[in-house]
């Protein structure tokens, strides 16, 4: 019968060529014999295709050291890949990829795969880069990845731990030999166990349903189903019947594979018969079928509850631009209206003061001075011409005029968006008022100043305080014109504080 493998390890190890060549008449030999059959049996029974590829060549490569010493370290090559790049079969990250090809190189080139160093390095470079790659992970890919970390620091204390017994002279070696032995037989069943029966893909999918609530972003959603199906390549296309084609999260087509690409495969997401998109991912990853179709059902769910979420944002969004649109034109209403007392009312009654210049009837004059002054404040009220035409500080300035208290104001004069300016004036305006009414203060202090992209007002009163926007119309009106142009109004007015008003408006 041809040699068997336990002298893969004895080289390193310096068992020799002595154990390696009668090592079928030892304790060893049944043992050496099980690792390759464990991972060939394990190999073809397993249902992901690229694990069940990798383990099928490490059973292979491991009997190949029977017919030449050369290939003794053969099977470290698809070892090493098995376990950084699993469940996936494929190595995330430069730092996986170069651990990859490091296994590949020292597989092939026998003296590097005997050297002691390199052994030791290459067992540190393969349980470090999985043990970050596992810190990195999100929750969902830890648990889909932890047969192979498992794997991995057992392999690679091995690789570590036969080094250092050679470099030290121990006289240990047959012990670890059977230790590594042992632990490759392990690590064929903890791979085989976990690809077939293990509990990450439950895990996966449930992870992936937990997660969907928090999915409003397509990108985010490629991401999660990606890690479910363990196949970092995975690409989530939308369907758009219009287009007749799909397209990504920002839009643009999408490349679908080609029928006989063998290495991409299309699987349709549809609901109710609806078809909502697609998923393109490795061809490996149809081999479990339930678990695609579990992906493929909460896939189509989180389609179709992100759809009813764009037309709610869509539907919110129009009603925000149908209040900014209902404030623009209340402020044109204003704007006319104000207009046609001033040209229309208001003329015709200085008109008829003229006329009574020098007649004998002070009473009517009188009365007529005072109907002119209650029209030009009413006009003022609806929407003031300084406002307009000069801007916010001089129209502030004509409102805070004469009012009986101290007034300080300290307004910008930059000129802002009209409806910004119709809010920032009718916010000071009813605050000003209501300290007049109800504040029994003796000064205000009236403050608009631009904070970074906004614009900041304040109205400030030395008065009795506990002014309540939910009390008066006034307020609450201007509460929701303040709202509808995306600014935040707030009043304080805690009792004998007096008042602070502050309304912030984008600019």
């Amino acid at each position: 019968m041809p040699r068997l493998l336990a002298g893969a390890l004895a080289v390193p190890l310096g068992v020799g060529a002595e154990l390696a060549a009668g090592v079928f008449e030892t304790p060893l030999g049944p043992v050496d014999l099980l690792v390759g059959l464990a991972f060939v049996w394990c190999g073809l029974s397993v249902r992901d295709q690229r694990t069940a590829g990798l383990m099928v060549g490490c059973g292979l490569t491991w009997f190949a050291g029977d017919y030449a010493t050369a290939l003794l370290f053969l099977h470290r090559g698809p070892l090493v890949h098995l376990l950084v790049g699993y469940p996936s079969g494929r190595p995330r990250g430069w730092s996986a990829r170069v651990v990859v090809v490091a296994g590949y190189v020292t597989a092939v080139v026998y003296p590097l795969g005997r050297n002691d160093w390199v052994s030791a390095g290459l067992g540190v470079a393969l349980v470090s880069t999985v043990l970050v790659a596992q810190a990195r992970s999100t929750t969902a890919e830890r648990r889909a990845r932890f047969a192979g970390v498992v794997g991995a620091t057992v392999v690679g204390t091995m690789l570590v731990l036969g080094a250092s017994v050679r470099l030290v002279g121990a006289d240990v070696d047959e012990l670890v030999l059977w230790v590594y032995e042992l632990a490759m037989i392990f690590v064929a069943a903890v791979v085989f166990v976990d690809s077939r029966w293990g509990p990450w893909r439950r895990a996966a999918v449930t992870g992936l349903a937990l997660d969907l609530g928090d999915m409003a972003q397509g990108g985010a959603l490629q991401t999660r189903l990606a890690v479910a199906l363990g196949d970092p390549s995975a690409r989530l296309a939308y369907w758009v019947p219009g287009a007749n084609g799909y397209v990504d999260v920002a839009g643009r087509p999408v490349e679908m594979p080609a029928v006989d690409d063998p290495n991409r495969a299309l699987t349709v997401l549809a609901r109710d018969g609806e078809r909502l998109g697609a998923l393109i991912h490795d061809v490996s990853v149809a081999g479990d079928a339930a678990l695609v179709a579990d992906v493929v059902a909460l896939a189509g769910t989180a389609l179709v509850n992100a759809r009813l979420r764009a037309a709610v944002w869509r539907g919110l969004v129009e009603v925000e631009a149908s209040r900014r649109r209902i404030i623009a034109a209340a402020d044109d209403e204003r704007r006319r209206l104000e207009r046609e007392l001033r040209d229309g009312a208001e003329q015709r009654l200085r008109k008829a003061d003229e006329f009574l210049v020098g007649v004998e009837h002070a009473d009517l004059r009188e009365l007529l001075a005072m109907v002119l002054a209650e029209l030009d404040g009413f006009a003022r009220g609806v929407h003031p011409r300084t406002l307009t035409e000069s801007g916010l500080a001089a129209a502030l300035a004509e409102l805070t005029g004469g009012l009986g208290l101290r007034v300080e104001l300290d307004v910008m004069a930059n000129r802002l968006r009209p409806e910004v300016e119709a809010a920032a004036y009718f916010v000071c305006s009813e605050a000003v008022a209501n300290t007049l009414k109800h504040a029994e203060a003796t000064s205000v202090l009236v403050r608009v100043r631009k904070d970074g992209d906004q614009v900041r007002v304040e109205v400030v009163d030395d008065g009795v305080g506990g002014a309540d926007p939910r009390l008066g119309s006034g307020l609450q009106g201007l509460v929701d014109r303040v709202t509808a142009l995306g600014g935040v109004l707030q009043v304080n007015a805690a009792t004998a504080a007096g008042t602070h008003v502050i309304c912030r408006l984008p600019i």
